[in-house]
């Protein structure tokens, strides 16, 4: 009799443990979907199409910005030189943020020295491009790659 309660209790104990796995796997399989959904709308490779409402040349939108899940940014730029359109190469350029509301803080480490400045992005075509307002001013329009 002793031997039978304690095969039960076992039974119970196994029976209770299958059922957190269960709950803890079902609680980890919506912690990735709602990490998915909650991606940025940033992250991706972008090319700047129109800089104040002027279109950029071909070769100047040859050009990306990606901006990386590890909350870097890289810049390639193109250039026209002897009427071919070379890249001056990547640039790992510096940080990104965003604090809320469309409103992005961009930081640029540029010669040992960072700068920071806060752009307002308003995202519209199915979030496949954006307008970026910059606190001087300056807007421009990018493009999902």
């Amino acid at each position: 009799m002793k031997i039978k309660n304690q095969m039960m209790k076992n039974v119970k104990i196994l029976g209770v443990l299958l059922l957190l796995q269960l709950c803890f796997s079902a609680c980890n399989k919506n912690s990735e979907e709602n990490e998915i959904q909650d991606q940025d709308s940033i992250i991706g490779e972008w090319y700047v199409f129109s800089v104040d409402g002027i279109e950029l040349t071909s070769c100047e939108q040859e050009g990306t910005i990606t901006y990386k899940e590890d909350l870097s940014y890289s810049v390639t730029t193109y250039q026209l030189l002897d009427r071919s359109c070379v890249s001056d190469g990547e640039i790992n350029f510096g940080k990104w943020k965003n604090v809320g509301n469309g409103v992005y803080e961009i930081r640029a480490g540029v010669n040992g020295m960072e700068k920071v400045r806060i752009e307002k992005l308003t995202f519209s075509n199915d979030y496949n491009s954006f307008t970026s307002e910059r606190e001087n001013g300056y807007t421009y329009l990018a493009k999902r790659r």
